[in-house]
């Protein structure tokens, strides 16, 4: 990895333009990323890694001018780059200035309300009665030479709803201005960056993602609220090493506990990409923060720091994850992940995970189909010690669900470039085992577990979507219909039940230069 390093200069150098200028990042969740996954499938975002996100918005920008002048774009693509490009204009303007001592103000606003059929953010776990919630985000940032801040604050219902949660409270609510409603915010984004050619150092708080394209993370995923890190990026758009610090919910009679996690991403060409990570958990009572676990050109594994069969004060829960993105031709791409946990030997179980993926994203203009199977076993993520356990607030790191498999069966489908439509068949199986009971006693099988007690068998037929009639107004939707066999794990009992949200939005948005 060091040598990797040493060799960036050579493997991909940032463009004059990403030297000059630092801007922040396309938050997770983002309306672009559908396109930009899309686009990306069909080889036009090769500057981009495939399995690290978020982007930096610059980062975007330039990748889609780039596609733009290649001239290899069919119609279609040209008007989602376009579509794409009205977003980021600031980060347009950014790139046009002469003067690199320029700082570009920015500032957005969101408001808007979602309509629910249960409380649950998993459409396969519904759970709570219907309702109605209104949002509202505010975000600014500032893109200074070489520094960049962004703040972004998010009001929702959801945030004192939130079944997963005491109470459904992920935050405390507090009376409004005017003392007549609850009011429930926190800050989902929050980081300065110093961001040089060939490093980033980042402080604050962000949602990371790391794994395929429109799948969540083994190692680190965007399904857990954002919490507060120390991270940074050390390479090209070629060779990276990416990773992170932070300092998780804490424990009473002085336990503490951390969670690291760093990955090496090459991308060797255009069509293939290949990644190695770990993450690490460690902690307890009065047991101080360990340097070793913050090392970014560093591994674990082989080092023997994070190793979770020692017991005493130096244990640690550690995982390793292997993956690749790789475009053989022009009109396949495939995607695995691989994560391991434990490893088998001495009556230690598999404990894994896995993601594969296949997907033909030019079936026409403006059609794909996107194929995948998920699949954690029963014992992944599971820990003997609460405090070693892979999650934060009691809500999962990397998937939040384990001894499960998932099929999947995707279009995506752009009749219009404002439109964007997902049909959707999946079927989940289920076993009882859940990452957040102890470790099972007596647990001696060298193989990997799966399905523990009644499976439950879940067939979901679903239409997931957005619309952008304007570009100041959108709509989101996921809706559809959960058939479900031994429902609850109960032999024999069946389920049917609709399960859906959709969301409206109103944006307002403005930038400048200082």
């Amino acid at each position: 990895m060091a040598l990797s390093v040493l060799a960036m200069p050579a493997l991909g150098a940032p463009s004059l333009n990403a030297q000059e200028r630092s801007s922040h990042y396309l938050y997770l969740g983002h309306w672009a990323y559908r396109y930009v996954d899309l686009l990306m499938a069909r080889g036009h975002l090769p500057d981009l890694q495939p399995m690290v996100r978020p982007y930096r918005r610059l980062d975007v920008a330039m990748a889609l001018a780039n596609a733009r002048s290649s001239g290899g774009l069919a119609e279609s693509e040209i008007e989602w780059v376009e579509l794409l490009q009205a977003e980021l204009a600031p980060e347009l303007l950014g790139r046009q200035l002469a003067d690199s001592a320029t700082v570009v103000v920015y500032g957005g606003a969101e408001v808007g309300a979602q309509v629910l059929t249960q409380r649950h953010r998993d459409m396969f776990r519904p759970e709570g009665d219907e309702a109605a919630f209104g949002h509202l985000q505010l975000a600014g940032a500032l893109d200074f030479p070489g520094v960049t801040a962004a703040l972004r604050l998010r009001y929702d219902g959801w945030l004192i709803n939130d079944p997963q949660f005491p109470d459904g409270k992920v935050v405390e609510e507090h009376p409004n201005f005017l003392g007549l409603l609850d009011f429930a915010a926190r800050a989902e984004d929050g980081y300065a960056e110093v961001q040089l050619p060939y490093v980033r150092l980042m402080a604050g708080r962000m949602q990371r993602n790391w794994g395929p394209p429109r799948t969540e993370g083994l190692l680190v995923s965007d399904y857990s609220y954002s919490y507060d890190q120390i991270g940074y990026r050390i390479g090209s758009t070629r060779l990276a090493v990416t990773g992170f610090v932070a300092q998780l919910d804490e424990f009473p009679d002085f336990t503490k506990r951390w969670f690291a996690a760093h990955r090496l991403d090459w991308r060797v060409n255009d069509g293939l990409a290949l990644g190695f990570g770990e993450s690490v958990i460690w902690g307890g009572e009065n047991r101080s923060f360990d340097f070793r676990m913050a090392m970014p050109i560093a591994t674990w594994f082989v080092g023997g720091y994070g190793k979770d069969w020692e017991e005493g004060p130096n244990r640690n829960n550690s995982f390793i994850d292997l993956s690749v993105w790789w475009k053989p031709t022009a009109k396949i791409v495939t995607t695995a992940a691989v994560m391991f946990d434990d490893f088998p030997g001495g009556g230690s179980p598999l404990a894994h995970g896995v993601d594969l993926g296949l997907a033909l994203p030019s079936l026409s203009s403006r059609l794909g189909l996107r194929i995948g199977y998920a699949q954690v076993g029963a014992l992944t993520y599971r820990t003997v010690s609460e405090y070693e356990r892979y999650a934060f607030r009691g809500i999962g790191l990397g998937r939040d669900l384990a001894d499960f498999d998932r099929l999947s069966v995707e279009l995506d489908w752009v009749p219009t470039s404002s439109l964007f439509l997902t049909p959707t068949v999946q079927v989940l199986r289920r076993g009882e085992g859940d990452f957040r009971d102890p470790w099972p006693a007596g647990v001696t099988n060298d193989g990997p577990v799966l399905f523990i007690g009644e499976r439950e068998t879940t067939l979901r037929l679903a239409l997931r979507g957005q619309w952008i009639p304007r570009r100041l107004f959108w709509i989101d939707w996921d809706v559809g219909e959960n058939l479900v066999w031994s429902a609850g794990h109960v032999p024999g009992q069946r389920a049917n039940e609709f399960v859906g949200r959709l969301r409206v939005s109103l944006v307002a948005n403005a930038w400048g230069k200082l």
